[in-house]
């Protein structure tokens, strides 16, 4: 499982980055995009 997403939007906020108690890291934000969705029929 691959660590790692793209997506693409412009950014609304500053990220916000913090790391939980347990060490494990978080960055926040909201992205406005729009909506599209994938047509599995197109790649054929």
């Amino acid at each position: 499982m691959s660590g790692h997403i793209t997506i693409t939007g412009l950014v609304a906020t500053q990220p916000r980055h913090i790391v939980t108690s347990e060490g494990l890291p978080i960055t926040s934000f909201r992205l406005a995009s729009t909506q599209r969705r994938f047509d599995t029929s197109a790649e054929k």
